[in-house]
């Protein structure tokens, strides 16, 4: 099993339990039941910190490529740029 570095834990609206896994760039769920799902952030970056959001979304930092991304429940991302100096914008 490779090393994914786990951080940034966050309790869902739901419940479930959502953190971050730097070196794989992913994003996982824990669900009340114990199964656990995982998605691949679209930026090719490194997620390093959760929060839950409004209309049970779950926020994160992409460390690496200067954005803010928002996940929903079944794993459909939206990234944000952070408009500095290194995002290219």
């Amino acid at each position: 099993m490779p090393l994914a570095l786990p951080s940034g834990i966050a309790t869902g609206s739901t419940g479930a339990l959502w953190y971050t896994a730097r070196a794989d760039g992913t994003i996982n769920k824990i669900a009340l039941d114990g199964k656990i799902t995982s998605a691949k952030l679209p930026s090719g970056s490194w997620p390093t910190a959760m929060a839950a959001g409004q209309g049970g979304y779950m926020f994160y930092v992409a460390q690496g490529s200067n954005r803010i991304g928002r996940v929903s429940g079944n794993g459909e991302f939206v990234e944000y740029v952070i408009p500095t100096l290194k995002s290219g914008s």
